[in-house]
This record gives structure tokens, sequence and C-alpha cells, in this order.
């Protein structure tokens, strides 16, 4: 199940007896919204983030995807 953050609003807006089932946020993307610049990581996924914390001479510097057919296409 996908919704949008101003979908996720919408629900915590209504009465409690109006929503549907809970919808399990702890994934939402609030990317590209107002809310992204409020909203820090806690400081201890901070510190154990490997993507930003794996050293640079570790990081792989290109990606190559090889081409793939599907069968019967």
């Amino acid at each position: 199940f996908e919704t949008s953050f101003e979908n996720f609003v919408g629900n915590c807006e209504m009465k409690k007896e109006e929503r549907g089932k809970p919808i399990n946020v702890i994934s939402l993307e609030i990317s590209g919204t107002a809310l992204a610049d409020e909203v820090r990581a806690p400081k201890l996924v901070r510190e154990v983030d490997m993507v930003k914390e794996w050293p640079d001479e570790r990081k792989q510097r290109e990606i190559i995807f090889e081409p793939v057919e599907v069968e019967g296409k």
C-alpha cells in the first residue's frame, strides 16, 4: 500500500471513527516536500548510514548494467 504525504495528512485530520485501518508510515517518503527540510534522522541512524559513511576508496565509481532481454518479447 502506498500513499502520498498529502493523503497521510488528510487521514490524520479525519475523525478516528472515519479512518480506515491504520497506515504504516515507517517508510513514508517526504523528499521534495516542505517537511523534508524540517525532519532529521536520529543521530544513531546518521552515524551508521553506510551510504554516507562508506570509505571513498571502497565506493564503486561506475555501475554498469548489462542489457536484459525478456524472452518472448
